[in-house]
């Protein structure tokens, strides 16, 4: 890649509207196509030209777009995946090349918008040679219209179309003379060429053009994009000065301010979706329920449960002892304490800092599941499904199931807790794959129902908890529970003791052994992986559609099954199942130490994870950080820094990067507007314990209201964004899903696409996210890679037999699902993504003990 500055937007030229000639704010209607980078190209043209930006889909009805076009001072069409020969890609569109004089006004087509223009007017679209996405090039302009006094450019380019305007550079692969680049052709007189690219793969590719009459300008490549030079602001700053005068020549005043989905001169979020009012509600006959009124009928009251609330956090903390992380875990569970567990297993710079314990109690302790087929959520105490457990139906509250939480955590908000402490009390658990789906609206052939039976998300809330501060050097027990000092306390002391008594082993032991249970059961295992051919087919699919301008990378995943023989164990008189979990994760853990480890037991389901990968973290005072790893190098004797430095610099790396940072960008700007999205790292190399690897980070600072402004008495209208609730991380996470490593971009088509090619089988919990909402306002996931999933329920019956008994001699397997995959891009080989699935799904095949036999 040709060394550039990258484009921030923080250092753009800002065009106030007097410099228009203008005595109010302009407006700018910016049409999105459905693609992943709008809210990153709105907060370009807002910083550059001051003006507020009002965003609509391409499939908004004609006459609303009319309505609206006579508001604006111009339009931008934004990128998309698709064609603009396919209308259904297009939408409204190409409507913009027609107008009559009484709506006509300036036009800036990207990427597809420009491709569109182009088709208009005489253009092909024809496929690229080699597609070229998230791939730096050199820009070569006339240095005239809209690119006047600019630099050289080194721009993104998205693309697998291109425009062919019949130029003798495209046709003959030469010219007469320099300035002959930039003349009209014969198969589209009206289109002057600004500026081309050309690279070994294509040849010369038209980068940019003009109409000659009509105020219409296109780029192909992305000027968004946070590795598009600083120099291409100027060519925004040079066609709203061009928007300028071209309208005070018309004398071309729109009527009035835009149509309200915008705020402060940006969109209000992603998804603009009018949510009912509660008097819209009344007026249809609905029923709002308060649900402090359901949790008042469906338990027993705080008082007579000693699970109350309380405003303080208590909490106790001490140097940590001797004992570590595992040997306290030993402690809870020779007491047959259950537990839940977050640990930052590894050494890996800041990410291995704290190890969270969430301890759960049955029958006491909450838990919420949301049931997507139904659109409720089950609140019940723990896996004890009791006959006064009540269901929170969410259309009748009108609330999504994100608002809901985020409502329940509020009315138990806690203040006092450690300051060092990232968790006082709160959510603990999970969300799926499909649970983004839907937040996206892409539909799924099963609703997004889970195939195993998991809730979509499930989250206990733990009261009590155990936090490890590793760089500090301390540990601290926590309750959120009134009056519980005593057991503070106690749990302290007995966490003090038990260092103490481990004194002369001071250092946790690396070497791990499979218990006798866990072994024999390993032994007589069975590893049931994905077809090779058949992935392979699917790659060949991913690629056609890459091909095919439907999308710039698809994360193929497949999963494996682990049958492991069931085993029991006779205890006072009856016959028990074995549990293995807590020694899979142990072996884990050992094999994959990753910053991102958990062991959760939520109801009937069960993860273990090494996950190397945050999705979101948010901390109490709003700052918000995605971490998005893409590009691994297995550490070796022969691999030096530099060699691994040099592996991840290559294109097909570094764009896989690149196109996952884009996409975060645009997901964050929807929530912390223009501007307020900073990206501190920008494909570093950085090295773990066992790989190096490229790394991103990417963040938003959140403005919550001060002083904190407590939730309703219920979360009808309470929705993310609103006048009660403002923006907050959990706002982030549920507009974030799912995770754009786990789908590539754009993230809507793309989700679209990889549901066919995936046979329509649902991802359950892996792709999705695991981690803690605190009721001190804060928040971390990580993506669920690297893991396990099982449901209790699932058994395979390997001979017929059914019968406990029986099973006990091994005919009864439980059922282990692991996923795996990778990012399919165009630079992708077959034989490359099989073995790249399969590397990462030895990493979590190693925790049985066995390989992909």
């Amino acid at each position: 890649m040709a060394a550039h500055k990258p484009n921030t937007t923080n250092n753009s030229i800002e065009m106030a509207p007097s410099a228009m000639g203008l005595s109010r704010t302009p407006h700018i209607l910016l049409i999105d196509a459905f693609d992943s980078f709008t809210n990153n190209l709105a907060s370009l043209l807002h910083e550059t030209t001051g003006a507020s930006m009002c965003i609509v889909k391409i499939t908004i009805e004609p006459s609303k777009l009319l309505h609206l076009l006579k508001q604006a001072d111009a339009v931008v069409v934004s990128p998309g995946p698709g064609t603009p020969a396919n209308p259904a890609d297009v939408g409204i569109i190409n409507m913009l090349w027609t107008l009559s004089d009484e709506y006509l006004l300036p036009v800036l087509g990207v990427c597809l918008g420009f491709q569109s223009l182009a088709l208009a007017f005489g253009g092909k679209i024809e496929k690229l040679k080699e597609p070229k996405h998230g791939i730096v090039s050199e820009i070569i302009h006339s240095d005239t219209s809209i690119f006047s006094g600019v630099d050289v450019i080194n721009a993104t380019r998205y693309h697998s179309l291109h425009a062919n305007i019949g130029h003798d550079i495209q046709v003959l692969k030469a010219v007469g003379q320099p300035g002959d680049l930039w003349k009209s052709t014969s198969l589209s007189p009206q289109l002057e060429p600004l500026a081309w690219t050309f690279d070994k793969d294509n040849g010369a590719v038209l980068m940019a053009t003009k109409h000659t009459s009509k105020p219409f300008w296109g780029v192909q490549y992305h000027p968004e994009s946070i590795c598009t030079g600083s120099d291409s602001t100027k060519v925004i700053h040079n066609w709203w000065k061009e928007v300028g005068e071209w309208n005070l020549k018309r004398q071309r005043v729109p009527v009035r301010v835009c149509t309200p989905v915008a705020q402060d001169g940006f969109p209000i979020g992603r998804h603009q979706r009018k949510r009912s009012s509660p008097s819209d509600l009344e007026t249809k006959g609905a029923v709002i329920q308060s649900p402090t009124e359901i949790l008042k009928e469906s338990f027993p009251t705080a008082e007579s449960r000693q699970t109350r609330i309380g405003e303080v956090v208590i909490s106790r903390e001490a140097y940590l002892p001797d004992a570590g992380v595992t040997a306290i875990c030993k402690m809870l569970r020779s007491g047959n304490q259950r537990f839940m567990i977050l640990e930052s297993a590894g050494n890996v710079h800041d990410l291995s800092r704290h190890h969270i314990i969430g301890l759960v109690y049955p029958g006491l302790t909450t838990r919420l599941d949301y049931l997507q087929r139904k659109n409720v959520i089950i609140e019940t105490a723990d896996d004890i499904r009791q006959p006064d457990s009540r269901s929170h139906d969410l259309g009748k509250l009108n609330c999504s199931p994100w608002s809901f939480l985020r409502w329940y955590l509020e009315q138990r908000r806690a203040t006092g807790g450690l300051e060092w402490s990232p968790f006082w009390g709160g959510f603990m658990g999970y969300s799926t794959y499909e649970m983004g789906l839907n937040t996206l609206g892409v539909t799924t052939a099963d609703n997004g129902n889970d195939p195993e039976g998991n809730p979509n998300m499930s989250f206990y809330f733990i009261e009590r908890s155990i936090v490890i501060d590793r760089q500090l050097g301390v540990f601290c027990v926590q309750s959120v529970k009134e009056g519980d000092e005593q057991w503070v306390d106690m749990a302290t002391n007995s966490i003090i003791y038990l260092g103490i008594s481990e004194h002369k082993n001071p250092h946790e032991t690396r070497s791990f052994r499979l218990t006798p249970e866990l072994e024999e059961s390993v032994q007589r295992s069975t590893v049931v992986k994905p077809n090779e051919q058949a992935y392979k087919e699917k790659i060949r699919k991913c690629q056609a559609f890459i091909r095919a301008g439907d999308s710039y990378e698809l994360c193929l995943t497949a999963q494996t099954k682990v049958k492991l023989p069931v085993s029991y164990t006779h205890r006072d008189g009856q016959l028990v199942r074995n549990d293995l979990a807590w020694q899979l994760y142990q072996s884990l853990r050992h094999r994959n130490p990753a910053p991102f480890s958990a062991f959760m037991q939520l109801g009937k389901t069960t993860i273990i994870s090494s996950s190397p990968e945050r999705f979101l973290s948010w901390t109490r005072d709003g700052l918000c950080q995605m971490r998005p790893i893409k590009g691994t190098v297995k550490k070796h004797p022969q691999v030096t820094r530099e060699m691994a430095t040099w592996i991840l610099g290559q294109d097909k790396e570094r764009a896989e990067n690149l196109m996952i940072v884009d996409l975060i960008r645009h997901d964050l700007y929807g929530i912390a507007g223009a501007g307020g999205v900073k990206v501190p790292k920008l494909m570093i190399v950085e090295e773990y314990e066992t790989v190096y690897q490229l790394v991103s980070v990417i963040e938003a600072h959140l403005t919550t209201p001060s002083p904190w402004i407590p939730p309703p008495e219920e979360p009808s209208g309470y929705e993310e964004g609103g006048s009660q609730a403002g923006f907050t991380g959990i706002s982030v996470l549920a507009t974030a899903l799912p995770p754009g490593s786990m789908t590539g971009a754009p993230k809507y088509r793309s989700c679209q696409l990889l549901h066919r090619i995936e046979d329509h089988h649902p991802r359950g919990i892996y792709s999705g996210v695991l981690g803690y909402m605190s009721v001190c306002g804060g928040g971390d996931f990580s993506v669920i890679i690297r893991s396990a999933i099982r449901r209790d329920e699932e058994l395979d019956y390997v001979t017929g037999c059914k019968s406990r008994a029986e099973g006990f001699a091994g005919d009864v397997h439980e059922v282990w699902r692991i996923g795996a995959g990778g990012a399919v891009t165009a630079l992708s080989t077959e034989q490359g993504e099989w073995d790249e699935m399969n590397t990462k799904l030895e990493s979590t095949l190693r925790a049985f003990g066995v390989s992909g036999k």
